[in-house]
């Protein structure tokens, strides 16, 4: 490959977008180190030497009455986004999960004659499947993370490549937490958006309460996201900055519907998935959505592999009810679990992500 001075505009607005962009760039410098790298992303992506243009921190919205009400900004941003990659003149255009605002930019490029990537696809399986008809008339070239992805896209004309999913490879090492007699670990991630740590941490902190009182051995941590505020939290709460490293020690976790639940789940944790949002964002979702699951693992396995508690079923004797018997190591409802989990990770295989990513996008623009 030619190794020349180019430059690739990347646009990811939330956190989990952030870790995937830039262990994608990680992979892209590896191949061509003399890439340059602009767009939108976070702090992640800037220590791999990314220009930010716009910060994940002024992106990420969610739920419908939120994003109405932060339209105008998001629409300013998206089109200054539009002119700054025509006067940029990137070689590629690599757009990371974030839908909603990176479909409405390749959108208006469709014509620009820049090869553009989707990696980490809008889940159009589930709803808004009208969106395929962007995605067709772009010309996207689209990377699949989720096995069943690929089918379903070849069912509706089209094409997809497979990377694998990046959970399947990305265990890291275990964090040691210091414990009272091998204490058992309760893992709390209400959110990585600070509208989900509002409707979740308040029900989270009331359940571990009583678990406390019932349980005094227990050990609870908890999983910040650097984009968030926490409240001032009782003092037998460790915060940990990477609950990913504390996964496979956790005996079990309280997490918020999203990429978190899958990452339990390749490291073996049991979890009982929660999540709450507004009651209009709530009803429009039920009203538009076409799938019988929330949680990543349970859309792969189709079935339900771990509990989901949402919106109203959301309650602190739900919670308490559910990770209770996870928390016996010797529980049917523990083995059910972890059984369901070894055949999660036989689906999602062993490819190496980001480095079949980067093969794949750097390919094609040469």
């Amino acid at each position: 490959m030619e190794h020349k001075s180019q430059k690739l505009f990347i646009i990811a607005g939330e956190d989990s977008g952030d870790l995937h962009a830039s262990e994608l760039i990680k992979s892209i410098k590896i191949i061509n180190s003399n890439i340059q790298f602009l767009g939108h992303g976070g702090n992640r992506m800037k220590s791999q030497g990314m220009k930010i243009i716009e910060h994940i921190s002024n992106l990420s919205v969610m739920g419908f009455s939120e994003v109405v009400y932060h339209l105008p900004r998001l629409i300013s941003i998206r089109n200054n986004t539009v002119e700054r990659i025509k006067k940029e003149k990137p070689v590629g255009i690599i757009l990371v999960d974030y839908p909603g605002f990176n479909l409405s930019i390749a959108k208006k490029l469709k014509k620009i004659g820049i090869p553009i990537f989707y990696f980490i696809l809008p889940q159009v399986w589930a709803w808004k499947e009208g969106r395929i008809k962007i995605l067709k008339n772009s010309g996207i070239y689209l990377l699949s993370i989720i096995p069943f992805e690929k089918s379903w896209f070849l069912s509706k004309g089209l094409e997809v490549k497979y990377v694998g999913h990046p959970f399947s490879k990305q265990i890291n090492k275990s964090k040691k937490i210091k414990l009272k007699n091998n204490n058992k670990i309760i893992l709390l991630l209400p959110g990585s958006r600070q509208q989900e740590i509002k409707k979740h941490l308040p029900i989270f902190l009331n359940v571990i309460k009583k678990i406390k009182n019932e349980y005094p051995e227990v050990q609870f941590l908890l999983g910040k996201s650097e984009y968030i505020n926490l409240p001032k939290l009782p003092k037998y709460i460790v915060i940990v900055d990477e609950p990913q490293k504390v996964m496979s020690t956790s005996t079990a976790g309280i997490v918020s519907s999203g990429t978190a639940t899958l990452e339990c789940a390749v490291r073996n944790l049991p979890i009982v998935v929660c999540y709450k949002t507004s009651t209009i964002s709530w009803l429009i979702i039920k009203f538009l959505s076409k799938i019988k699951y929330i949680s990543i693992v349970n859309l792969i396995l189709n079935k339900p592999a771990v509990v989901e508690l949402l919106q109203s079923k959301m309650t602190e004797k739900n919670i308490y009810n559910n990770i209770i018997p996870l928390m016996d190591k010797q529980s049917k409802k523990r083995e059910n679990i972890l059984k369901n989990y070894k055949l999660l990770n036989s689906l999602l295989g062993k490819k190496d992500t980001y480095n079949e990513s980067a093969q794949y996008i750097l390919n094609k623009i040469n």
